[in-house]
């Protein structure tokens, strides 16, 4: 079933119960039957028989490809979505085609649990032509020609969030533009926004792109719940000044507020809480006196939980999103420093020489990346950096064999 509990997109709402009854998803299989008639129907499929030639999104593979890519297997999950709360019409994830109706039909009725099953929408494939987004600007304005801004699937991007993100990128600086004011550049260090647009205007690719978060370099720190600390300088930079911009300079003052609080309340060892906070066989580590941060940095504590406690126990009273925040921005603190200590290392590894023959047999590397790096047979960092699609996990591996 679904969550419980919602947390809102708009944080000038509290959260609520968004529905008494919750909705459930099920699980379904393919079997040898239903991979039987997609084999058997192979001259039938455009993507196979040679109608379409463009190569497809990599992580949402047809059944199609799931059948003559995967020769040896015929069970496939089928995620049952409902599409609404009072409709009778579910979204079989897993299985999209390009096959003709009569095909589709017959191989979704094979599967355990939908032999009576009408097609209301039936599968299709689209070819779509892209541009070069190395032509692009970080605002996507083109380069070559003024004032004409590109965004969602003609730059090649897969998926409706990435195109949500183009769009409001490609939107707020033409706006901006018009307006003569400065645009709008998100970097990469600080949003996955930044990340995807940075990597679509500076690699061409021959496959179309998804957003993920291991491209980041960052990813630690780029979460939602610390949104408002990495966009609020964005909307005081054009002046906005809304209940939500009023909203948002409270937030962050008492942010900072409360990231004081824990850096400067220590609790004795003979506090009741620290009792409390002690796991099994963790008693000896805290056996001293200990300020909020350093507890919320214990392993086996829960962070957001424990501050709970902790400004209960002192009577302070804040908002679930603000101690949600402050909880894990302490948790992780320390790895955050990390990350960014080694990407300022390998920023200044660009000439250093690898053997991209040894990477291949990696299994700390991705499949993707062992094919990209096996297809350019980059000799050096530098070069490894470049190749569209590389991903910074794949990057932190080669240093560490480095060193």
């Amino acid at each position: 079933p679904s969550d419980a509990t919602v947390r809102n997109f708009h944080c000038l709402h509290d959260p609520f119960t968004r529905f008494s009854d919750q909705v459930s998803c099920y699980l379904a299989r393919t079997n040898p039957e239903t991979m039987g008639i997609i084999r058997a129907n192979k001259e039938k499929s455009p993507m196979f028989n040679g109608q379409i030639k463009g190569v497809g999104a990599r992580y949402c593979p047809s059944i199609e490809d799931k059948a003559f890519r995967y020769p040896d297997k015929n069970i496939h999950h089928v995620f049952i979505e409902p599409e609404g709360l009072n409709l009778d019409t579910v979204y079989p994830s897993g299985i999209s085609s390009s096959l003709p109706a009569e095909v589709q039909l017959d191989y979704v009725r094979s599967i355990e649990g939908l032999e009576k099953a009408e097609i209301k929408v039936y599968g299709y494939a689209v070819e779509y032509d892209v541009i070069d987004t190395t032509d692009l600007k970080l605002t996507l304005e083109h380069t070559q020609i003024g004032n004409l801004y590109f965004a969602g699937q003609v730059n090649g991007t897969s998926g409706y969030e990435e195109a949500a993100g183009q769009g409001f990128i490609a939107g707020a600086n033409a706006a901006l533009a018009l307006l003569g004011l400065d645009p709008l550049i998100l970097s990469r260090h600080e949003s996955y926004i930044g990340v995807m647009i940075e990597d679509l205007t500076s690699n061409t690719r021959d496959e179309p792109y998804r957003l993920f978060t291991a491209r980041s370099e960052n990813r630690l720190f780029i979460r939602e719940d610390n949104s408002l600390l990495r966009m609020y300088p964005y909307r005081a930079q054009f002046l906005l000044n809304t209940p939500l911009d009023n909203y948002q300079r409270k937030f962050l003052d008492s942010y900072q507020d409360l990231l004081d609080f824990c850096d400067e309340t220590m609790i004795p060892e003979y506090s009741p809480l620290m009792a409390e906070f002690s796991g099994e066989g963790e008693l000896q580590k805290m056996a001293r006196r200990m300020s909020v941060t350093e507890i919320l940095k214990q392993a086996w504590l829960n962070p957001i939980f424990t501050l709970e406690r902790v400004l209960g126990y002192h009577g302070v009273k804040v908002s679930m999103d603000l101690m949600r925040t402050v909880a894990i921005s302490k948790k992780y603190d320390g790895y955050i420093k990390r990350s960014e200590t080694q990407y300022e290392r390998l920023k200044k590894m660009d000439g250093m020489k690898i053997n991209w023959e040894h990477l291949l047999g990696s299994n700390n590397i991705s499949f993707e990346c062992r094919q990209r790096i096996a297809r350019i047979k980059p000799e050096t960092f530098g070069q490894l950096k470049l190749i569209e699609g590389i991903r910074p996990a794949t990057l932190a591996v080669v240093a560490a064999k480095a060193l």
